[in-house]
């Protein structure tokens, strides 16, 4: 067997391509409040009620102190009469009732109250509006938002929401809205909106709600129509809707919001603020830093959702208004273009194409020099996601000096943070998943150094992601696998899977999975760094991630000598990988610990006897058998191909070997396998496993006859598009007919005969096959006088007589000749008893003409005793 190795390990870490994740960007002015947590401006339960000062705008005064409550002292907003005749808000008597353990009773005289609480009292609610004056009812109206804020903070914390409190979120959404919509001022309309984006802060399970309830519309129609406060709160409450979950931002790109947030830009665009008349330069107009830096979270957080809310947002234009905000003066501007362009850029192609078209690159090269830590960071992410996909793209990062300036700002250490570190790594990352060109332009510029620098580092987030560079390197070719070594990156990579995070340790494992993946030199250094222990201790990790980078890099590097098989043998490799062929959840690390079995069992004899004693036949026996069980699970061609081709590499000519895969059951399995043919890999290596088999002793191939093996390989020998598979199923079946006394029904209820003669008849076989055929054949012949008629049926003397002119290989001929040698033959193309003779004539004369070294045979005797004349012709 061929050893078996992952060239680049592309199938799992070439994903290190994929961009960065859309980073999340919220203006530090949006609440903070956890769930759990009591939002601002929260009056407090009755306890310290009597502790409070009476109001200070003159509202009490104004009024007699029945009109207000005599919890909170305020006015009441929402009048309730309790059945003993007081008077209450109902905000504040629904807060004492809950931070109360005994039943519902009255604050002042205890009398026992019946839940629900009773309706608000329209009449004294109107009396009091009537009597207060217009400063007064500002300050209500604001009360009574606060106190719905609350009321809704304390149902949508509910540990279960009930159908009641579901009709109260409605109606307290309903009555929020209206206040929104009717605000006789601007102060109250904002201070409702403020409301509505807290309560969106503190609950999700809000935001649904308020988009089926029409806010989105009012919102938009704020934002155009709207003051600057207005509208500043208007942008707080659509960038937490935006904070939702992809349909929640559908649902906004729907209503336009999209195209309602760039009219903002050019709305704000005021001759004489920074800008002159008819400008592009967008942010330079604003008279609000605030709004602005709403505007862009929201579209940040917009750009999020799906592909195509990316696009609908490039398409709405919003593209060439935030590259102009990357000159702003402001730096949380600043940070939030860099944000918005860098979600954007998670898109497709098109978004991708249209930010570098509007010549974003050179100002967010330019802020990773002067900005903030956060700024930095957006503009690497957004750097490295314009690098995703196409080498077109990353030749011109690499043309704007930005590999440059990452390196530069990567090496700077201490100067920025973490985070903003792990993103510059991210962004190298994205571009050594381009060609080699890409991953030369990273190492010229002294990447290599700065990332095992970085590696050596006390712990921090941006390890797993400078392994993760590495590893993109390291998947070009053996050039850039030395220089990853030459920069001493395998020790670092060795500790970090000893010390590292999880995805530290995933990663670089990743790395040395990669850097295996070169010559014996490249998987010495990696072993002599010893690598071994740490990677089969990560074989028992409970990331599903870490197990397959770990049993891949135990892959590549058990492709080395028999020295470095035995090495991982000494480890304890063995019972690791077999462990996790038994018990992983994952398909890809079954896979992967396979590969690894199947690598260390292409060594020496002995390699391949512990593999057997170490208990790793029933393993891949019984995932087998497993996978081909359940017939949805085919699709996981990998997994039974994996186990397949290790069984091969344990087998290996060995009779022995090869009797004991048969006695763990792995006939069976393999047979389905084959005969489900899922792939071509997957026909490949079954039809080797069967021939494998076949090749072994004559119980051994009985077995097989009997598990149906016959019929798979003639609808394969006769049907499969790929001739390698016929080869070796021909292959299968000539060793099956070796002795053809224990298959020769079953030969012959397959209809074996036709496609057999068929490839020892096409010039597409090659030379090997056709012996074997043309072999079992003459086999078949001499054991049974049914497969003699039935092959003078077949004309079989005349077809082979055809081929043979077309052949050049004397050997071949001969072996035709072997089976035609067998036949009954009669000069008037009839066949029987009476008129049959033991030799096709004119064969013979024809091979004759060939002056054959083996042709001095004698005419063979005819029926009545006289000799032969052998016709000259040919």
């Amino acid at each position: 067997m061929v050893n078996h190795q992952v060239e680049t390990p592309e199938q799992l870490h070439q994903v290190s391509g994929t961009q960065t994740s859309p980073s999340y960007f919220q203006h530090p002015m949006t609440s903070s409040t956890k769930a759990g947590e009591e939002p601002p401006n929260i009056v407090s339960p009755l306890t310290n009620a009597h502790s409070r000062s009476p109001p200070q705008d003159g509202t009490k005064a104004a009024l007699p102190s029945h009109l207000c409550c005599p919890i909170c002292l305020e006015v009441m907003v929402e009048p309730v009469t309790t059945v003993c005749g007081h008077t209450y808000d109902k905000s504040c008597l629904e807060d004492f009732f809950a931070s109360c353990s005994a039943p519902p009773s009255c604050p002042i005289c205890r009398t026992s109250i019946q839940l629900p609480i009773p309706k608000v009292s329209v009449l004294l609610r109107d009396m009091i509006g009537e009597k207060l004056p217009k400063e007064s009812r500002v300050r209500t109206a604001q009360l009574g938002i606060q106190r719905k804020q609350r009321r809704m903070h304390r149902i949508m914390h509910d540990l279960e929401v009930s159908t009641i409190n579901r009709e109260e979120v409605s109606q307290l959404l309903a009555e929020i809205l209206a206040t929104i919509s009717e605000a006789d001022t601007p102060d109250v309309q904002a201070c409702a909106v403020h409301a509505l984006s807290q309560m969106l802060s503190t609950s999700e399970r809000l935001i649904s709600d308020v988009i089926h309830a029409g806010t989105l519309r009012i919102l938009l129609k704020l934002v155009t129509t709207g003051g600057l406060e207005v509208q500043e709160a208007c942008m707080h409450a659509l960038s937490s809707i935006a904070c939702g979950t992809n349909e929640h931002r559908d649902a906004m790109l729907e209503a336009g919001v999209a195209e309602a947030l760039i009219k903002t830009f050019t709305a704000r665009q005021q001759p004489g603020v920074g800008a002159s008349a008819g400008s592009d330069n967008y942010g330079e107009g604003f008279s609000r830093i605030n709004l602005c830096t709403r505007v862009v979270s929201t579209l940040s957080n917009l750009a999020q959702g799906s592909n195509a809310c990316r696009v609908r947002i490039v398409r709405a234009g919003a593209v060439k208004p935030l590259v102009a905000l990357l000159g702003h003066a402001s730096m949380s501007v600043l940070e939030g273009a860099a944000s918005a362009l860098g979600n954007i850029a998670c898109g497709d192609d098109v978004c991708r194409e249209e930010i570098i078209n509007q010549g974003a690159l050179q100002p967010l090269v330019a802020l990773l020099h002067s900005g903030t830590n956060e700024a930095r960071g957006a503009a690497a992410s957004a750097i490295g996601n314009m690098s995703c996909g196409s080498d077109a793209r990353r030749r011109k990062v690499v043309e704007s000096g930005a590999v440059k300036s990452l390196v530069e700002l990567l090496a700077s250490g201490s100067e920025i943070s973490c985070d903003a570190r792990a993103r510059v790594a991210g962004a190298m990352l994205n571009m050594a998943a381009g060609s080699d060109e890409f991953r030369a332009e990273l190492i010229g510029a002294g990447a290599l150094r700065v990332l095992v620098h970085l590696l050596i580092q006390p712990a921090t987030s941006s390890h797993a992601q400078a392994a993760n560079v590495l590893l993109n390197i390291a998947c070009g070719n053996n050039k850039y696998r030395q220089a990853v070594i030459d920069a001493g990156a395998v020790p670092v990579l060795v500790s970090q899977l000893i010390t590292g995070s999880s995805d530290a340790k995933n990663t670089s494992a990743g790395a040395l999975w990669c850097l295996a993946a070169g010559t014996d030199l490249h998987r010495d250094k990696v072993v002599q760094a010893g690598a071994l222990p740490p990677l089969i201790a990560l074989l028992s990790s409970d990331s599903i991630e870490a197990q397959i980078s770990a049993a891949g890099a135990l892959w590549n590097i058990a492709a080395g000598s028999d020295e470095v098989r035995k090495q991982i043998l000494r480890a304890g490799g063995l019972p690791a990988l077999i462990r996790v062929v038994q018990t992983s959840g994952s398909t890809s690390a079954k896979a992967r610990a396979a590969d690894a079995i199947r690598n260390i069992a292409c060594g020496d004899l002995a390699c391949r006897y512990a593999v057997v004693e170490a208990g790793a036949l029933p393993a891949l026996v019984g995932v087998l058998r497993s996978h081909v069980r359940s017939p949805e699970r085919y699709h996981e061609a990998v997994l039974g191909v994996t186990m397949v081709d290790a069984l091969c590499c344990i087998m290996a000519g060995n009779s022995f070997l090869t009797n004991l895969v048969q006695e763990a059951g792995a006939v069976e399995p393999v047979l389905q396998l084959l005969g489900a043919r899922t792939s071509d890999e997957c026909g490949l290596a079954c039809s080797d496993a069967v021939c494998c088999f076949a090749s072994g002793q004559s119980t051994e191939r009985e077995v097989l006859v009997r598990a149906g093996a016959v019929p798979i390989l003639t609808k394969l020998l006769e049907e499969d598009p790929l001739s390698e598979i016929r080869h070796r199923s021909a292959d299968a079946l000539s060793s099956i007919a070796i002795d053809p006394r224990g298959c020769t029904s079953q030969l012959l209820q397959a209809n074996a005969l036709k496609p057999m003669l068929a490839m020892l008849t096409s010039q597409e076989t090659v030379l090997d096959c056709k012996l074997r055929l043309a072999e079992t054949l003459a086999n078949l012949a001499k054991a049974s006088l049914r497969f003699k008629n039935m092959m003078v049926q077949l004309s079989v003397p005349s077809r082979l007589l055809e081929a043979a002119k077309n052949e050049t290989n004397l050997r071949l001929k001969a072996a035709f000749r072997t089976v035609v040698a067998a036949l009954p033959y009669s000069e008037e193309g009839k066949s029987g008893p009476a008129a049959a003779v033991p030799v096709n004539v004119r064969f013979c004369n024809y091979l004759d003409s060939l002056q054959l070294e083996d042709r001095q045979l004698d005419p063979p005797p005819s029926p009545n005793g006289k000799q032969i004349t052998r016709d000259t012709r040919s």
